[in-house]
């Protein structure tokens, strides 16, 4: 019965942050929709200003997967150029990651401010500020779905067959990270898998290579949905989407033989950091 609730206060959560997440495209959709695509198709004159609209484009809607189907129907226009859209999708990469360290940070005690100031924007008369207003309450949520993940989360470290299931996720790279990648495709939002995967990590039951090799399959999965979105479209969308998702798994196979490295270099790092106090103070 105990595991029932858990899992229940798990998905109830993991739904809120999903909620939330659609809420803040909606919202930044109807109060910066035009100004930001058209922002979008003329910031790729250069490679640094496409990289940049990629990347403020995702931190407003917190979607990269929104970012390349907006970019894939540019190209399709021939708005942006295929090389200069790759560039973008790039920025969003970069753009979900920062949005996952952002909303990771410990601010969740300011939801119920950002909810309140969010609906007293909404209840404005302006088309804008309503739309703020609802990127706001859906920015709120997303920080809720945090304090909800952690407690639903905290029982887990004593569940023997999570800890069975992680074990084996440990021992099994390849396999955790076709898991991230799953999670990541069927939620349609790599920042709500890496959310989930910090909210995981909090509780301690999770190795630090583990963490890095969830991380990778969630950015890999997340690339999967525009690729499927854009199948019906022209061949200049599908390469963009196509391209995107290559240049994901390329990254991915670079960065698994090395997650090893990079735990050993967080353990060394915390290490230091536990034992200089010490040593100074002695």
């Amino acid at each position: 019965m105990e595991s029932t609730i858990v899992m229940i206060n798990l998905f109830g959560a993991v739904a809120l942050l999903l909620f939330g997440l659609a809420q803040v495209k909606d919202g930044v959709s109807r109060a910066f929709g035009a100004r930001l695509r058209s922002g979008l198709a003329t910031g790729t004159r250069s490679g640094l200003r496409s990289f940049a609209s990629g990347f403020v484009a995702t931190v407003a809607l917190q979607s990269s997967t929104a970012t390349a189907l907006m970019v894939a129907s540019f190209v399709e226009r021939e708005l942006v150029k295929p090389r200069m859209a790759q560039v973008v999708l790039l920025g969003a990469n970069v753009g979900t990651a920062v949005t996952a360290w952002i909303v990771a940070t410990g601010i969740a005690w300011l939801s119920p401010l950002v909810i309140l100031a969010g609906m007293i924007l909404h209840r404005s008369g302006s088309s804008a500020r309503q739309g703020g207003g609802t990127a706001l309450i859906g920015i709120g949520l997303m920080l809720l779905s945090l304090h909800l993940l952690s407690s639903a989360t905290e029982p887990m470290r004593q569940s023997p067959a999570l800890g069975a299931f992680i074990a084996l996720l440990d021992n099994a790279w390849p396999v955790a990270l076709a898991f991230a990648a799953g999670i990541a495709f069927i939620s349609s939002s790599s920042l709500a898998a890496v959310v989930l995967i910090l909210s995981l990590a909090s509780t301690g039951i999770l190795s630090a290579g583990l963490v890095i090799v969830l991380v990778l399959g969630a950015n890999l999965g997340g690339a999967v949905p525009p690729v499927i979105a854009s199948l019906g479209g022209p061949a200049a969308a599908k390469r963009v989407t196509l391209g995107n998702l290559i240049v994901r798994a390329i990254g991915c196979l670079i960065a698994l033989p090395l997650a090893g490295y990079g735990a050993e270099r967080c353990r060394w790092r915390r290490q230091n950091c536990r034992s200089t106090p010490i040593s100074a103070s002695t």
